[in-house]
């Protein structure tokens, strides 16, 4: 029998301050500060008792962004561009129990996050919808030593963390006659190579994938009916990856996949 009680509370005060400037009717200048704040915990699966009485502790960020959003030739386009850093501190992160073979919750001591994020949106003609957005990310372990193994993973790549990935696309809405519009959109995305873990060294490639729907649909709205595709290209990528005993346990992403929707608004 085990004495398994624990009782710990926390908390925290949050503030966020933001500032807008419209510089013209169609530029909006914006800058932000904030703190965010998780609370602390315990072990859902911990190996022992030990280990179940003993909580992680609560993880704080702090945050600045700035950016500007503009609308250009009449409202067809529009370009939203920002800047952004988030430092964290007792970061909390998963970790392999190699022995427990159990996920357990650590802090990371210190991290940063920071990065670039851009949105363009263009309406090139009265049918056609043209968007693409991204993001350039610079995400990296300040301070951290593993308190299972003792590593120094300082300096390291934050993991699942592509320091770029980038989306493009387009979406028709042409009518056909005066109930029916024929509509049809596609999107590829496409994200950087990436680590699973703080040890850099299990990663997944860079991969990109293909998704796309073409039909009908009545010119109100209230009903339509496509033929999708995702992941059109077949795309091989994991959605998860465990370190074990030098090889990996992999959870792959859906294949190839094709369908046909209908639906309706009332």
């Amino acid at each position: 029998e085990y004495d398994i009680n624990p009782s710990q509370d926390w908390s925290e005060f949050t503030p966020r301050v933001g500032l807008q400037w419209k510089a013209t009717d169609d530029i909006l200048v914006y800058g932000s500060y904030s703190t965010g704040y998780k609370g602390g915990g315990w072990q859902g699966a911990a190996p022992d008792a030990i280990a179940a009485n003993k909580s992680y502790d609560p993880e704080h960020a702090t945050s600045w962004e700035v950016g500007v959003k503009a609308d250009w030739l009449n409202g067809r386009l529009r370009t939203n561009l920002a800047a952004f850093r988030t430092d964290f501190e007792d970061l909390q992160v998963e970790l392999l129990d190699d022995v427990s073979l159990t996920l357990v919750v650590a802090n990371a001591a210190d991290a940063v996050i920071q990065g670039l994020e851009f949105e363009v949106k263009a309406r090139a003609t009265s049918w056609l919808t043209l968007s693409a957005s991204g993001s350039l990310i610079d995400a990296e372990y300040e301070e951290y030593i593993d308190p299972l193994r003792g590593t120094d993973y300082s300096g390291h790549r934050i993991q699942r963390t592509p320091e770029y990935q980038y989306s493009v696309g387009a979406d028709v809405n042409l009518p056909i006659n005066d109930k029916l519009n024929f509509i049809a959109a596609g999107n590829y995305s496409y994200q950087d190579m990436m680590f699973w873990g703080p040890e850099s060294t299990n990663r997944e490639a860079g991969y990109g994938q293909m998704n796309g729907r073409i039909g009908v649909a009545s010119e109100d709205g209230r009903w339509s009916l496509t033929v999708w595709g995702r992941n059109m290209g077949d795309t091989l990528y994991r959605t998860s990856v465990i370190p074990f005993v030098g090889d990996e346990v992999s959870l792959f992403g859906a294949p190839k996949t094709y369908g046909v929707r209908l639906a309706v608004r009332y």
